[in-house]
């Protein structure tokens, strides 16, 4: 049953990308502030913030699984070849959810880097 862990850490994955892209597709470029205002980690633009949210969906359930396999499991077993091909499973879904934080992310900066420079007064001329 080694497979398990695998398969559950794929499957809770597969369902934070797709909660997470229907997130992406409800929020436009218009509401994108609530979403920069919503206290969950992915939403911080400090860097500290970016790379553990890259690490928990990208490095974290595949490594974890890696490591469980290789202390626990045996090549010949069926279950151990089952481990490893959901773990490769994993990783790709892990890819894909990386790359949507990412675009998530992106689409916050921009966004806030567009609110700083409209909150910049004009420059006064003539006035002395």
């Amino acid at each position: 049953m080694i497979w398990a862990a695998p398969a559950i850490c794929t499957f809770l994955l597969v369902f934070f990308v797709l909660h997470f892209r229907h997130l992406m597709r409800m929020t436009t470029a218009n509401d994108l502030g609530e979403a920069a205002a919503y206290p969950w980690i992915v939403s911080f633009s400090d860097g500290v913030s970016g790379f553990v949210s890259y690490m928990t969906v990208l490095v974290l359930p595949a490594a974890t699984n890696v490591l469980l396999l290789v202390k626990h499991g045996s090549l010949p077993e069926l279950t151990t070849r089952a481990g490893m091909v959901l773990t490769l499973l994993l990783a790709l879904v892990g890819s894909v959810a990386a790359g949507s934080v990412h675009q998530f992310r992106s689409s916050l900066r921009k966004r806030l880097r567009v609110a700083d420079t409209s909150e910049v007064p004009p420059p006064s001329v003539g006035k002395d």
